[in-house]
């Protein structure tokens, strides 16, 4: 009888064990996502860990809806899903730059602000972007145009699932090469540059090319 206790007692824990399911994976906070490990040999594993924490935040895809905060997790978290696609896919060639840093580069740093106006004065125009950084410091830039032309506006932002022509959107210079393969698809990173309420946006993403014999390009991601 003692027996039969306890075996239905351990059927009794195993079954509740098996209805709890396996436990969800960690939330990584930033700056635990700042320094995460990443390695091309253990891609798929840390691939999964990162796209559950990009279903369960599940951010909105426009970055200009979320907050200072969710916008610098949410891009740092796809410049890291994306490293995998970019460098273990062209690890020979990457390997010969010890110093690449892909994520660093695609990534907006956390609490960083740019703020741009236009002004006129004397038949001229200037843009003038001033940049307040995490760390205190501050940078600006100005560009200015006389004659009576207009200092040239900043391109609209586009969108996931847009068709554009490749020279539509920047290239980011720092990166040791521009295209690496995506689902068998010719694919590059972006980089933009857009005003939204009057502060300069800089955003990245990816393109790929939808025809191998025609300058036609899908944005098929953004951040």
């Amino acid at each position: 009888m003692k027996k039969l206790i306890l075996i239905s007692a351990l059927v009794l824990v195993g079954c509740n064990n098996a209805a709890s399911g396996p436990s969800p994976a960690k939330m990584l906070t930033y700056e635990e996502l700042s320094n995460f490990d990443t390695k091309c040999e253990l891609a798929d594993q840390q691939q999964a860990l990162l796209k559950s924490i990009l279903i369960r935040k599940n951010f909105d895809p426009d970055p200009d809806n979320l907050n200072d905060n969710d916008r610098a997790y949410n891009s740092l978290l796809k410049a890291t899903l994306w490293w995998y696609e970019y460098r273990c896919g062209n690890k020979k060639q990457i390997e010969n730059n010890i110093s690449a840093s892909v994520s660093d580069s695609i990534s907006t740093p956390k609490s960083s602000k740019v703020k741009s106006a236009v002004l006129s004065n004397d038949g001229c125009s200037t843009r003038m972007s001033i940049a307040e950084n995490e760390d205190g410091t501050v940078s600006s830039n100005t560009l200015t145009v006389c004659g009576g032309e207009a200092v040239p506006k900043l391109p609209e932002k586009v969108k996931i699932g847009d068709n554009i022509l490749e020279n539509e959107v920047a290239e980011i210079p720092a990166l040791n090469f521009t295209y690496f393969k995506h689902r068998h698809s010719k694919c590059r990173l972006f980089r933009e540059r857009y005003m939204f309420q009057n502060v300069l946006q800089v955003n990245h993403g990816i393109i790929c090319q939808t025809d191998p014999n025609m300058d036609t390009w899908s944005v098929v991601d953004k951040w």
